[in-house]
């Protein structure tokens, strides 16, 4: 039957306004993003337009992009040989037997005629009266302001004009992984990466996206170690909306069991990923070493295959609906018009009463000695292996802030160096990564080195990485002018980031539940400036003298298949 008017109404609504807010947001575009554009254009041979260009163009042709005319083109790029059918299945089928499912298909009668769907308004505009601010605080540094409603939800708010029409938010609420079982954390991990499909009570995401077509806006559920976010952001235009919709998925999130259908195609791609990832099977095995029992290894396919929505409403209801709310809101947007927004949203919701509903989980210990070095196997590309070399730290908590400090420093001059010896010394033209894991009294803390490479070069990456580590370890290589090297980028990338949503965002978010966060934002650069020769040097010389764990993933090993004579 060919494209309905309404279907492509919808998505030229949407189109307009992906049109708009790149033109709005234009002037304050990095530079990094307009020279990898403007390279990426110039390899495919492509002109670099400016977003004002692309939306005048669009504006253009729009009128012409009639039903008809979309069926007369989709129906025109179906023409020629083939068709070529892709299967991504466990078990390949013959191909006899998927060309005769194809053609039995392909002679069907034709299915009923298309029914477009009704497009309901809607349903969450209306949370009950306005809430009232009660009190409002100052928080002269950084420099925004706190705002408490009368049911106890906390707005953290500022004005950030740098990134032109655009308002992100995120909501802080919960326990996180520490009201999760170690049995549902796998659970809990689908469902927040799914909780927008799952729809709403009154709204399937597909009706969900028919009833704001043309407007901006986006939903993203994560659970930390110590609370869950929801975030999502857009245009300014479009402010209420999204802190409509972010309160009904916090007053009514669906979970919907017509989802159901699709799990088992996610999770099937879920494990096909697994197998031919080095890095997951890398992080599994290294996983296995240590810590057998952790939830955080690739559960058994069964386990998985066997959760439904119903599952994740198990884990994840009671949190979003129940427990008191801290939202913060930074970008190109006034004080008043903020207030409003939020005073009939989260402001205007029933009181939620303080909980606790924190429970004993697993964290991660590495051994006092390390285990023989650790080899996994991975079903993807023959020409890559991916090796890691991991030095256990401590448990961080805010009192030896400034040691995890010095660590990060460290860490900047080991990438350094690495980089330098792969690069020069084995004249290869592979890209390290080094970097420092601390969460506050979470998993103990690591410093890790991990280098893609080839198979062929495995051996000789590896004793790369402990040569520099035992370098560093001595003292040697750590100087006034290494630690500038890496420090100063560092700073100067501070200063930029400051102007953006996303640093003022990582300031407040969750700072009236605990200052910690802020305080460690504020001191930050401080510290790093501070930090001395020496006491980097001690750093590497506790931490990186002890015998690291190593690992690698390399390809499986090729199955042998006799010629036939």
């Amino acid at each position: 039957p060919g494209f309905t008017q309404a279907e492509v109404d919808r998505v030229m609504a949407d189109w307009r306004a992906a049109y708009a807010l790149g033109e709005t947001a234009a002037p304050t575009r990095y530079s990094s993003s307009l020279a990898n554009t403007a390279l990426n254009d110039s390899v495919e041979g492509d002109v670099t337009e400016t977003p004002a260009e692309l939306r005048r163009v669009f504006e253009l042709v729009a009128p012409q992009l009639t039903p008809d005319r979309a069926k007369a083109r989709f129906l025109g790029d179906q023409r020629g040989r083939g068709p070529w059918i892709t299967l991504s299945v466990p078990n390949a089928p013959e191909p006899a037997a998927v060309a005769a499912r194809w053609q039995a298909a392909w002679n069907a009668p034709d299915p009923e005629p298309y029914v477009a769907p009704t497009v309901e308004p809607f349903a969450y505009t209306d949370f009950g009266p306005p809430g009232a601010v009660v009190e409002r605080t100052e928080i002269a540094d950084p420099g925004f302001t706190r705002f408490r409603f009368a049911n106890g939800v906390v707005l953290n708010f500022k004005s950030v004009s740098y990134t032109r029409g655009v308002v992100d938010a995120v909501i802080r609420f919960g326990d996180g992984r520490r009201e999760i079982s170690d049995e549902d954390r796998m659970v809990a991990l689908l469902g927040t990466s799914f909780l927008d499909d799952g729809g709403l009570g009154r709204h399937s995401i597909d009706q969900l996206r028919r009833a704001t077509a043309g407007r901006s806006w986006s939903v993203g559920l994560s659970a930390g170690l110590e609370s869950f976010a929801l975030g999502g952001g857009g245009r300014i235009e479009d402010l209420d909306l999204q802190l409509q919709i972010l309160t009904a998925f916090l007053t009514d999130p669906g979970f919907r069991p017509e989802i159901d259908p699709r799990l088992p195609t996610v999770v099937d791609a879920y494990y096909r990923g697994v197998e031919t990832s080095p890095e997951a099977q890398l992080a599994d095995a290294l996983l296995a070493a240590i810590d057998p029992d952790s939830p955080d290894r690739v559960p058994p396919r069964e386990r998985l295959a066997s959760v439904k929505t119903a599952d994740w409403a198990r884990v994840l209801r009671d949190p979003l609906v129940s427990a008191p709310l801290e939202i913060s809101i930074a970008g190109d947007v006034d004080e008043a018009r903020v207030l409003e927004a939020v005073s009939r949203t989260l402001g205007a919701l029933p009181p939620r009463p303080a909980r606790d509903a924190r429970r004993e989980i697993s964290l991660l210990r590495y051994p006092e000695t390390p285990p023989a070095p650790i080899t996994a196997r991975h079903r993807g590309a023959r020409d890559r292996a991916v090796t890691t070399v991991v030095w256990p730290l401590y448990v961080a908590s805010p009192e030896r802030r400034r040691e995890e400090r010095a660590l990060g420093l460290l860490s900047q001059v080991f990438d350094r160096a690495l980089r330098e010896k792969v690069r020069e010394e084995l004249g290869k033209a592979y890209a390290p990564s080094v970097g420092v894991s601390m969460p506050d009294f979470g998993d103990q803390g690591r410093l890790a080195a991990v280098v893609q490479t080839s198979p062929a070069d495995l051996a000789a990456v590896e004793a790369a990485i402990q040569e520099v580590a035992a370098e560093l370890a001595a003292g040697r290589g750590i100087d006034a002018a290494a630690l500038e090297a890496v420090r100063k980028p560092a700073l100067d990338a501070a200063a930029t980031r400051r102007q953006t949503n996303s640093w003022w965002l990582g300031v407040m978010d969750g700072s009236a539940r605990d200052p910690q966060g802020l305080k460690d934002a504020l001191d930050w650069e401080e510290v790093y400036r501070s930090l001395t020769v020496d006491e980097v040097k001690a750093a590497a010389r506790t931490w990186l003298s002890r015998p690291p764990i190593v690992a690698r993933a390399i390809p499986t090993e090729p199955s042998v298949t006799a010629a036939a004579p």
